[in-house]
């Protein structure tokens, strides 16, 4: 059986959040073929799609992940995903190539990784006794947009429950980013790159082509919107406004959920235009918290569980959210001064790693599946909360200091209040320039407060 028109599905119509040269290498690849448009001999036999390719496929993946990580490959779903634990805890998720929605054969043979498989993978690593932190090894241009978002809370929940990092091995892009940056850190190699945070939507029209094959398509259908997009006609004005609201959407709640992550501004985020970060660029811009190898990654990360030194060579000082929810201090960057004894009249319990904002005594003693979902329902209603009032960034803060939603919505409001006094006192006596001197002095104070608030 011939896949063609799922591809094309995959392809052409639902908004994308991919690198654009990636998607160029597809359509070149495989455009004509699936279009119909490629000069071949029509009665030449093609290869099929054959389950025992996607076996191998797997047998191939397991095999990397064993040597890679020197350690035990878990099958999740029956082959639909898997993970590998180290000897010393750690969860390495295989994250590469093309992402997309649903898991089929189609997907493994095409070595394209499902947004339900990466989801089945984490879940099984957390309820794993035996893992105590979860790597993503990312290697991904991106993919479709439609379900994203979801997994990204998803991994933002669970770094509540364990420490969760991600590696662009060597690149996260576009809604692989979105994943990326949902976790605890971002690490990247030297010249590897993150990025991309945007979307498109693709159109082909085939109308001049049918035209030359002497074929004439006739829709008959009802709805004016009914037929927007098809393939045998250009695409319509109505049409393309349409497209473009929907991609600038995506783009918003993309940056939203970014800026909210990585503790930046929206504006910020929107400021990079889509662009393309490489190592130290990426932690400038701070889409990125060190530059490591995975190897390196791994390491760290596999000293942070057992409480041991790693050291971090490019680094913005932000201690990751599960660490400040639960009290427990960072690695400090080599070379930078060493940070106060803590103060044992404020001792803190770290027996075990706390939800933020939620009455979990630890979390070993729950049930994972319970936690899981309780710190899921917390990110996604302080996220909604924050992006409501018209401020996504504010909500890693939030989260950082464990405020329950209600305390987040009456520190909103109270933060909106002081706003519309201030911008009344200021409209009593406007002066010239004014506006624009004290935009600047905010600027300067948000990212004041914001540093001094993680130490750096």
């Amino acid at each position: 059986m011939t896949h063609y028109p799922r591809i094309a599905a995959l392809l052409f119509g639902p908004p994308l959040a991919i690198q654009p040269a990636a998607l160029r290498t597809m359509i070149d690849a495989i455009g004509p073929r699936l279009l119909g448009t490629e000069d071949e001999d029509q009665d030449r036999p093609r290869a099929e799609a054959d389950p025992d390719q996607g076996a191998e496929r797997r047998a191939a993946l397991h095999q990397r992940l064993a040597a890679v990580t020197d350690g035990e490959v878990v099958d999740v779903g029956d082959g639909i995903a898997e993970y590998c634990v180290t000897a010393g805890g750690v969860a390495v998720i295989p994250v590469q190539g093309t992402l997309v929605n649903r898991f089929d054969w189609l997907s493994t043979i095409c070595g394209i990784t499902s947004y339900d498989g990466i989801g089945m993978a984490l879940d099984a690593a957390l309820a794993d006794a035996k893992v105590k932190a979860v790597l993503l090894d990312i290697d991904s241009p991106g993919g479709q947009a439609n379900v994203v978002a979801d997994l990204a809370d998803r991994i933002r929940a669970a770094c509540a429950a364990k420490p969760v990092w991600a590696v662009a091995n060597p690149m996260a892009f576009s809604a692989a980013y979105w994943l990326a940056a949902a976790a605890d850190r971002v690490l990247l190699p030297r010249l590897g790159d993150v990025g991309s945070i945007g979307a498109l939507r693709l159109h082909t029209d085939r109308s001049k082509a049918n035209a030359q094959r002497g074929i004439a398509y006739t829709a008959v259908y009802s709805g004016a919107r009914k037929v927007d997009g098809a393939s045998h006609a250009p695409l319509t004005t109505a049409a393309q406004e349409t497209w473009q609201a929907d991609i600038d959407q995506v783009r918003q709640h993309f940056a939203a959920a970014v800026a909210g992550f990585r503790g930046l501004s929206v504006e910020a985020v929107l400021a990079t235009e889509a662009g393309q970060y490489m190592d130290v660029s990426a932690i400038a811009a701070g889409l990125a918290d060190a530059v490591m190898t995975f190897d390196e990654a791994l390491s760290a990360l596999t000293d942070q569980v057992s409480r041991a030194a790693a050291p971090l060579y490019f680094q913005r000082g932000l201690p990751s959210p599960a660490a400040r929810a639960s009290g427990q201090q960072e690695v400090p960057m080599a070379g930078s001064p060493a940070a106060p004894p803590p103060d044992k009249s404020e001792a803190v319990d770290n027996s075990g790693p706390a939800v933020a904002g939620l009455a979990v005594e630890t979390v070993a003693a729950a049930d994972p599946g319970a936690v899981m979902a309780a710190a899921q329902a917390y990110v996604r209603d302080v996220s909604d909360l924050c992006l409501l009032a018209g401020r996504p960034e504010a909500a890693a803060d939030f989260m950082a200091k464990g405020l329950s939603p209600d305390q987040v919505r009456q520190a909103l409001i109270d933060a909106k209040a002081t706003s519309s006094a201030s911008a009344a006192l200021s409209a009593q006596r406007p002066a010239e320039g004014a506006v624009a001197a004290q935009l600047a002095l905010d600027h300067k104070g948000v990212f004041a407060r914001f540093n001094k608030q993680r130490g750096s």
